[in-house]
């Protein structure tokens, strides 16, 4: 399947899906890095069961559950059974247009039930993608449209209002800016890197930045490790010191400032904060 755009809208709110192999996704296993994205991502879980870490909290989830992942959440799968499928569908907003109902429903990642009609054509889709039908290229985005829509109600989001909303700026050059963030956090990647990663000036990277994450270089860079460091705290034993050094600073001092800056409070504090949470 070529990858292609699927425009979608709903109250004054346009959708943008991107489908294609390397989009739309299902599978039988789930087992990732710890990441995020730009774009809102949607994980229904059809067979057997996994744990998601998402920001500062450990998820189940099983057959017949599904989950939004709100846009530059930290999350990290682990599937927990032999027998594992889920149907994953990425999708992005025209952030000049969101409704109210959309963001009071999806301000964060939230766990919601698959209703019967939710199951049926998140199988259907499943069969189209994994056969060989006849004009299956032609069916599915009208099968995604009803997915989307039904998913939005089951969440409780407005029904469609029939107005046009602004073109959306689509940009899927937010996979290459999160991998450069996490992979760069400890090594001082520059913006001039980044830049040439994408193929475009520095200028447009300030924009594009500014549009998708509403942070600066300096500010994405900040946010990325210190999500990394609470990460950390939380879920391992390393000391502050290492975990100093793990996320790019030289500089106890200047960690403790910035930690306490980000978390409004130092990381010892938010470890045993964490632990005692987790008892």
């Amino acid at each position: 399947m070529e990858n292609q755009d699927v425009k979608l809208i709903i109250d004054d709110t346009t959708f943008v899906l991107r489908l294609g192999s390397r989009f739309l996704d299902y599978c039988e296993y789930w087992n990732t890095a710890r990441h995020c994205n730009a774009n809102y991502e949607l994980h229904m879980i059809l067979k057997g069961s996994c744990e998601l870490d998402v920001a500062s909290k450990t998820h189940t989830l099983q057959a017949g559950q599904a989950i939004v992942i709100a846009p530059n959440e930290y999350h990290m799968p682990h599937v927990t059974t032999q027998e594992f499928l889920r149907l994953s569908i990425p999708f992005s907003l025209s952030e000049h247009h969101l409704s109210k109902s959309l963001r009071q429903a999806i301000p964060t990642s939230i766990i919601f039930q698959l209703t019967p009609e939710l199951l049926q054509l998140s199988h259907s889709i499943l069969e189209e993608l994994s056969g060989t039908r006849a004009f299956s290229a032609d069916l599915l985005p009208s099968l995604l449209m009803q997915l989307m829509i039904t998913a939005f109600r089951t969440l409780g989001i407005c029904d469609s209002s029939g107005n046009s909303a602004k073109k959306p700026q689509a940009d899927w050059h937010t996979d290459v800016i999160d991998t450069f963030f996490e992979d760069n956090m400890a090594c001082y990647g520059t913006e001039e890197q980044l830049a040439e990663a994408l193929h475009i000036s520095k200028r447009q990277l300030a924009r594009v930045l500014q549009e998708h994450y509403d942070m600066n270089f300096r500010q994405k860079l900040l946010v990325t490790r210190m999500d990394h460091a609470g990460w950390l705290l939380r879920t391992t034993s390393k000391s502050i010191g290492e975990i100093c050094s793990i996320v790019g600073y030289n500089s106890e001092t200047t960690f403790f400032k910035n930690f306490k800056n980000h978390y409004d409070m130092t990381p010892l504090q938010y470890r045993k904060q964490h632990q005692s949470t987790d008892v």
